[in-house]
């Protein structure tokens, strides 16, 4: 009598708790690392698409001034910049302020640049430049130096400093009178327990909020960005979560009627 085969077992395999572990530690590095890199590149991506705007404009700007000066002998740099048509840029960028025969600035999602155009004459077309912006960081040493104030004056006493009148900066041995004036287009105070920072006249600031929501404080507001020394962040007109901003995307431009 022959004998049954022997029936064949089937094996699952699966992962082991030490290999689950190990994977989400490697997703875990790899994020740490990938993702500053990923968002770096979309940050140079929208420059570069900036350059290329500006390319345009100056060859706009070549083939104007070839025109007008091929039909006319006399030199009118505001004709050639009318021709040019600088507002048309493309339904993805805007201009934060100009575009003007002397420049503007240039928006493309989170990037502001500067734009420069050296004025034509009879022997050259105008040329478009950009400028290196040094306002955030202008903002950044100042504001930065109140809050580091504050912040002394409440580890020395355990209480914030009073937050009104000339006390508002005297408790933090700041001079009021030299706080009178805005500092490029910004007007700074201490208040206690926040910072706060309010466009100039004719100034306005452009910034990004935590949700992705662009947003333009004019001067005619009234309004204020704030600091929170109690969590360290920045918002919009009031503290609240809604109102949370993003301070490395703050832009501090001249407000164009």
């Amino acid at each position: 009598m022959k004998d049954k085969p022997a029936m064949k077992h089937s094996q699952i395999s699966g992962f082991t708790l030490v290999e689950i572990i190990s994977v989400l530690v490697i997703v875990g590095i790899l994020s740490t690392v990938a993702l500053p890199d990923f968002f770096n590149i979309q940050e140079r991506i929208r420059h570069k698409m900036v350059d290329n705007v500006i390319s345009d404009l100056n060859h706009r700007e070549q083939i104007i001034w070839s025109m007008h000066m091929a039909s006319d002998s006399t030199h009118d740099d505001t004709i050639i910049f009318d021709g040019v048509h600088a507002e048309n840029i493309g339904a993805k960028f805007t201009w934060t302020s100009g575009p003007g025969q002397a420049g503007g600035t240039i928006r493309f999602g989170r990037v502001l640049v500067d734009v420069v155009r050296t004025p034509s004459d009879k022997d050259a077309a105008g040329i478009w430049e950009r400028v290196s912006r040094d306002d955030i960081t202008t903002f950044n040493e100042t504001a930065g130096s109140m809050i580091t104030r504050v912040q002394q004056y409440y580890d020395e006493n355990g209480y914030y400093p009073r937050s009104w009148g000339d006390y508002a900066f005297t408790d933090v041995g700041l001079d009021p009178d030299d706080w009178n004036t805005p500092v490029d287009g910004v007007y700074y105070a201490t208040g206690g327990n926040r910072i706060k920072a309010t466009p100039a006249e004719g100034f306005e600031f452009h910034v990004t909020g935590t949700d992705g929501e662009d947003r333009v404080l004019k001067s005619s507001y009234n309004w204020s960005l704030w600091y929170s020394m109690e969590d360290g962040k920045w918002y919009y007109h009031s503290i609240n979560d809604d109102n949370e901003i993003d301070i490395s995307t703050l832009a501090v431009v001249k407000d164009v009627p």
